[in-house]
């Protein structure tokens, strides 16, 4: 038999053991996939984000091969194996795709949930250029929760960082994410890029009218607990009682007939 480490990311293969003894020495809390010698089956492409105009949105490749990185760029993996890509402290680190199919002339909103290491400050900046586009939307600190239930980022500082922009002629676009110089570390997740024509407001410096919603609430981030919804109403209390009470009426049997 081949035995083979199960993990987010698939199966590695160890040296084939022979089903008779000596047994397979397992480690505690490791999964195993076993086939026969010569039967495992070629590992298939997971394709990250097939179906999207961006690949590798939520960064799962152990590699980031869907990106183009420069500086102190790699993937984390949590407690609860969520996969993050990260911008590591120190030098200017940043990831960039050229994003392609795009409508000429049409609106889209391009999205990354993002986190400044809680307490420290780092310039970062999402961008989109090309074809004459020069759009970005910058953050140096991440000061709000995320408590949208929803969300595996909940419980940490991960807020959505959003860009509207329109299609160049050539259809295609440099979608960056990247960080100055600084000690913060930063990680990011979750890609989105979405056709949609939100409303603008001259001179607003934030408008939504909750329209044309690519995610999430707009600009507003949730501040209530995720554990505690919306309370429901108290109780309505118990009417009062009096000191006097209505007598009841004094009852006698039915005289019998004769």
């Amino acid at each position: 038999m081949t035995p083979h480490t199960g993990s987010p990311q698939g199966s590695a293969r160890t040296p084939p053991r022979p089903l008779s003894p000596p047994p397979l020495s397992a480690q505690a809390g490791q999964p195993y996939v076993l086939y026969p010698v010569g039967t495992t089956p070629q590992a298939a492409d997971p394709q990250w984000g097939e179906g999207a105009k961006v690949a590798d949105p939520g960064f799962n490749d152990e590699g980031l091969d869907a990106w183009t990185k420069t500086g102190p760029v790699f993937d984390q993996t949590d407690g609860k194996d969520h996969r993050t890509a990260v911008l590591g402290a120190g030098a200017t680190a940043a990831r960039e795709r050229r994003i392609t199919g795009l409508e000429p002339g049409k609106r889209y909103t391009a999205s990354v949930n993002v986190e400044v290491e809680p307490g420290k400050e780092r310039a970062t900046t999402l961008a989109v250029k090309g074809g004459g586009l020069d759009a970005a939307v910058s953050l140096n600190r991440s000061m709000a929760p995320n408590q949208v239930a929803g969300e595996e980022q909940h419980s940490t500082y991960f807020q959505r960082v959003k860009l509207n922009f329109t299609a160049p002629a050539d259809g295609s676009a440099v979608l960056r994410l990247a960080a100055d110089s600084a000690a913060a570390v930063v990680r990011a997740d979750d890609v989105r890029l979405v056709a949609n024509a939100p409303t603008t407001e001259d001179g607003a410096l934030v408008h939504e009218d909750f329209e044309d919603v690519d995610q999430g609430w707009g600009p507003s981030p949730r501040a209530t607990r995720a554990a505690s919804p919306t309370p429901a109403p108290p109780p309505r209390p118990a009417p009062a009682r009096t000191s006097r009470s209505t007598p009841r009426p004094r009852w006698s049997p039915a005289r019998p007939t004769r």
